[in-house]
């Protein structure tokens, strides 16, 4: 792996780890401060200021990113015609989500909180992800680590403080957007400091080449994390979505870490593909897949057999329920370490439209199932449905490969023959809590390294070099 890959998937990791881990006691905090019910207005609140979020980008970060990696270009001109489309869209957002919120939210409770938490998250995640994307292309990912520690931690500060002061849950939506504001903020600030020149005047237009593509998947790709909230908000009850939001938000906050390599490999595969260099693109995204879906089987291994413990000592008993939903949704973490880097090899090699077609079908598959399941079969119906989503995106990626069966042998075989190996020994050997969740993992790590050669020179090259 490429030394400055590994640099830069280090401080993405480090701050998401120490992002993740402050998001996640605040929020387990926060479930056992407030109701199921409250928990559920805050998840739907949540939920749609992510998605809402993301049209004010509309997929322009991956135009501008695949054009400021051409050779020979002025960044200052691209950087720019980027921040000022970004500007305009955040404005057309915001007064489009002021609109929706008023038309199809009527609990006065809700509608408040929607009010108080999406507004500053949404323009504050707006400024945050254009001072990321500049950051991304110039390979600096320490100011990326800065912008996105310091979102987590202000964050994280500001729902502890409601708590610590008795705030009501209006009062703690209201410091949680605020914190996105702020770091937001403080992250367009950097980014114009170190900006050579901002061109009021001068606009890119390639940075619309092909633009369309990009905002069908790009608007799919953040809907689909969120659409089972959305969704079951309308089927459920608000405390039943509670319920689903904690299950869920483990296994997405988790999803993170290996998230965080996707960030380090994308300009490269990118760069390999504009330069003609095919073969090193494939090989790279193949490494992308076996690092990404190691670390997803890994990290999802103490839920399918501790899901109730994990629940009970995170938030409770009261919570204990969705230990069983927990089980099943901790599958969506591996089976998303592998979509998303299937994904990023057909975005980077020119098939985007492919990529686009694949999500299309994929959030008409989501929307149905999400609709119906939870309908007739309830929680475990969305569960079922989460599933389903990412197993049918997941059979779409792999069939558009050029090289299927290079992908299925060199990037998960391994990786998949590990995990069934411990799942096999786990249902044989019955570990008592706190020290199965340790160990079993551990296992699996130590059992890739006797597996893989790959990954065992490649660490043992590593640690001689030091």
């Amino acid at each position: 792996m490429d030394r400055k890959i590994l640099k830069n998937s280090g401080y993405l990791f480090i701050s998401n780890i120490l992002t993740r881990v402050l998001n996640a006691v605040s929020v387990i905090i926060l479930a056992g401060y407030i109701d199921s019910k409250g928990y559920g207005m805050f998840s739907v609140a949540l939920a749609f200021a992510y998605v809402a979020g993301y049209f004010t980008d509309t997929g322009l970060v991956n135009t501008f990113i695949r054009e400021a990696s051409k050779p020979n270009i002025k960044l200052s001109i691209i950087i720019s015609s980027y921040i000022k489309l970004r500007i305009v869209l955040l404005v057309v957002t915001i007064g489009i989500s002021i609109i929706i919120i008023n038309l199809f939210y009527n609990d006065g409770s809700l509608l408040k909180i929607m009010y108080y938490l999406c507004i500053p998250m949404i323009i504050g995640l707006t400024l945050q992800s254009i001072g990321t994307a500049y950051y991304q292309i110039k390979e600096q990912m320490g100011f990326i680590a800065l912008i996105r520690s310091l979102s987590g931690i202000l964050s994280s500060m500001m729902i502890i403080l409601g708590m610590n002061f008795k705030w009501g849950i209006s009062t703690i939506s209201l410091s949680f957007g605020l914190s996105y504001l702020v770091v937001g903020i403080l992250a367009f600030l950097l980014l114009f400091y170190n900006l050579e020149k901002f061109h009021f005047y001068l606009f890119e237009k390639k940075i619309l080449a092909g633009i369309m593509s990009f905002i069908i998947s790009g608007l799919i790709t953040i809907l689909l994390p969120q659409l089972g909230v959305l969704i079951i908000e309308k089927t459920l009850s608000l405390e039943e979505v509670g319920l689903f939001s904690v299950a869920l938000r483990i296994p997405v906050a988790l999803y993170a870490l290996p998230g965080v390599l996707a960030g380090a490999f994308f300009p490269v595969l990118y760069r390999h593909y504009n330069s003609g260099n095919i073969k090193d693109h494939e090989k790279l995204n193949v490494l992308q897949v076996k690092f990404m879906s190691m670390l997803g089987f890994l990290l999802s291994i103490p839920f399918l057999f501790y899901s109730e413990y994990i629940i009970e000592i995170l938030f409770g008993n009261e919570w204990i329920k969705a230990g069983e939903y927990l089980q099943l949704l901790s599958l969506v973490l591996v089976l998303q370490s592998i979509n998303f880097p299937l994904a990023d090899g057909l975005t980077t090699s020119g098939k985007q439209a492919v990529r686009t077609k694949m999500l299309i079908y994929t959030v008409i598959v989501s929307f149905l199932s999400y609709l119906l399941f939870s309908t007739y079969l309830g929680l475990i119906g969305a569960t079922i449905a989460a599933l389903l989503t990412e197993s049918f995106f997941f059979i779409g990626l792999m069939y558009f490969q050029n090289n299927k069966i290079r992908y299925i042998r060199e990037g998960l075989a391994i990786n998949l023959i590990g995990y069934i190996i411990i799942l096999l020994l786990g249902s044989f050997i019955k570990l008592d809590g706190l020290i199965g969740i340790l160990l079993y993992p551990v296992f699996y790590a130590m059992l890739i390294l006797l597996l893989d050669k790959q990954i065992y020179c490649f660490l043992k090259k590593r640690l001689l070099s030091r």
